[in-house]
């Protein structure tokens, strides 16, 4: 990945999961500045940010510099062009009756497919404010050998369990 460097432009970083996120971005884009999890510790109270650019210097917001612009972390992935979703991402909502596939993007804005193949276009914030989530195969199932036979219509005791 490569990433452009924002002169004078700090990104707020509010949360350590946000932490984790943009300094990920920023190994991928091979940037490894100064930026450190003991800063964010000591800092995020009164206010995180690390300056987008190679150098990744960081500090607490009342000491920004004369001119520095901050940004939240999802304006500098926007201005970096890092989407949330790819093609081919499965989307469903929180009830798991609604499903969308990815199948591209226009810039900031997804074409996606429902399964009746109808197409339409969102903004990843309107599949965030829908409650679309990627969905991912569940490859863990908690239900006992009672309640399998019973989901399947099968007889009380007629499956037999080995264990390995």
């Amino acid at each position: 990945m490569k990433l452009k460097e924002m002169d004078n432009t700090g990104v707020l970083i509010n949360t350590k999961d946000e932490l984790e996120e943009f300094l990920s971005i920023c190994t991928s884009a091979k940037w490894e500045g100064k930026t450190t999890r003991k800063g964010f510790r000591e800092y995020s109270k009164y206010g995180f940010y690390v300056e987008a650019n190679r150098k990744m210097c960081y500090g607490h917001v009342s000491s920004t510099g004369q001119g520095m612009k901050l940004i939240t972390l999802a304006e500098f992935k926007k201005e970096q062009g890092i989407m949330k979703y790819k093609e081919g991402d499965m989307l469903e909502d929180i009830t798991g009756n609604l499903r969308r596939t990815i199948q591209g993007n226009i810039g900031v804005v997804y074409i996606s497919t429902d399964e009746d193949g109808d197409a339409r276009l969102d903004a990843e914030s309107e599949f965030d404010d829908m409650g679309f989530q990627i969905k991912t195969e569940t490859t863990k199932t908690d239900m006992t050998v009672s309640q399998l036979e019973k989901k399947c219509g099968l007889p009380a005791g007629s499956l037999n369990v080995v264990a390995e």
